[in-house]
């Protein structure tokens, strides 16, 4: 019994040998394996998460390809009808449709438009039909003048950078927040603002977009006025080459309009040639159209771009001066008359006496809320000047007090 005890207990303890090695063995298989498990699902869930990450740019790619195609198919269209649509009220519904499409803005987009100083802002047009039109701004006031000041687009989210002292200002403003702005400018010049109130999904490149719309309508608003000023021939004074009286006639209405829109004032100076008809007599008709002719060139290096100057009869000159005071006119008015007595002529040495005028002066609304009744009233004050003495130029304050 000894003898075989012995071999059984070597027999045993290999075994148990061999089931201990194998059982080492399976565990670090196991191990090897739950490791490569761990190694899959790793794999597997960054294969997920990159997949959903291409699945949202996929997304936004789709999103941005839309827009894209929204601006291919719509931007022809809405820059050919700005610049050819003349009235900024037009050029306004085609801006509004275009930012709605562009946008998907409900009904709060506005338009506004600059006044010749660039001091105030009237809102010329929104897609809120409640809304009341050409309410008067403040270009310096409130969040219109802090996006004007940046002079880039802007969104709400922009504030964020802003001191507290800007964010408490603005909390005070009377106008409101918007969630993007931006500034119609010309080189320096400004012309306007458009802002979009509500959208209903913003996107990273939105304020790009509305950068590039900005920049359009601004070539398009200053091509109007271009367009304005080229002197069409039915509008020209055949001898002096200056506007006739039909195109200042509606000129001045159209700057009526503008002072009611922005609450701003013009003026009207009329004025004529002081013995114009005895230096016709003495020195023939031929003399006395060169000496308009000559007179008539001095015009546009003495008045600014924005006012308009006519030739409305032989010797009657009446010239509308666009955003100024009676203060404003009363210096025009000196300078011209020491610009005039300077001014070289045919035969005057013959003549032996220096140009002279003879005018008034007559400011919108002060005088006349009319066109006819503005110019006719400049026009008494000629005679009035002319008959107490001529060599004057005379507000209406001046003839009732002579």
């Amino acid at each position: 019994m000894e003898i075989i005890a012995i071999p059984l207990a070597v027999i045993f303890a290999i075994v148990a040998v061999i089931f201990y090695f194998k059982a080492s063995s399976a565990k670090k298989e196991k191990d090897d394996l739950s490791s490569k498990l761990n190694e899959v699902n790793f794999e597997f869930n960054r294969l997920k998460g990159e997949h959903k990450h291409l699945d949202e740019i996929y997304g936004k790619a789709e999103e941005a390809q839309k827009v894209l195609d929204d601006i291919l198919s719509s931007f022809p269209e809405s820059c050919k009808r700005l610049i050819e649509e003349q009235s900024n009220s037009e050029k306004s519904e085609v801006l509004i449709s275009l930012l709605r499409r562009l946008f998907d803005a409900p009904n709060e987009i506005k338009i506004y438009i600059a006044d010749r100083q660039a001091e105030k802002l009237a809102l010329i047009k929104t897609s809120n039909a409640d809304e009341k039109l050409d309410q008067i701004y403040d270009v310096e006031k409130g969040y219109i003048g802090w996006a004007i000041r940046k002079r880039n687009p802007v969104s709400d989210s922009d504030l964020e950078n802003e001191s507290n002292l800007v964010r408490q200002e603005l909390e005070k403003a009377d106008d409101k927040q918007f969630a993007y702005g931006v500034s119609l400018r010309y080189e320096d010049r400004l012309l306007g603002l458009l802002t979009i109130g509500m959208v209903r999904k913003r996107r990273p490149y939105d304020k790009k977009i509305l950068g590039l719309i900005a920049r359009i309508t601004s070539v398009a608003l200053i091509n109007t006025e271009l367009i304005k000023q080229i002197k069409n021939p039915n509008d020209i004074d055949e001898v002096t080459k200056l506007y006739n009286e039909g195109y200042l006639m509606r000129r001045i209405e159209d700057e009526i309009n503008r002072c009611q829109r922005f609450k701003t004032k013009f003026s009207i100076l009329a004025f004529e040639i002081d013995d114009f008809e005895d230096y016709s007599s003495k020195f023939g008709e031929n003399a006395a159209t060169q000496l308009l002719k000559n007179f008539a060139s001095l015009f546009p290096s003495f008045f600014r771009t924005t006012d308009i100057i006519a030739s409305v009869k032989r010797n009657l000159f009446v010239i509308l001066l666009t955003g100024t005071t009676e203060q404003d006119v009363a210096k025009f008015r000196d300078n011209l008359r020491t610009t005039i007595k300077e001014f070289p002529y045919p035969h005057q040495y013959e003549w032996k006496k220096d140009l002279s005028i003879s005018g008034g002066v007559t400011e919108y609304p002060k005088d006349g809320e009319g066109v006819q009744m503005l110019v006719e009233a400049a026009e008494e004050l000629v005679l009035s000047a002319r008959f107490k003495g001529k060599d004057r130029v005379l507000f209406v304050e001046e003839a009732n007090q002579l």
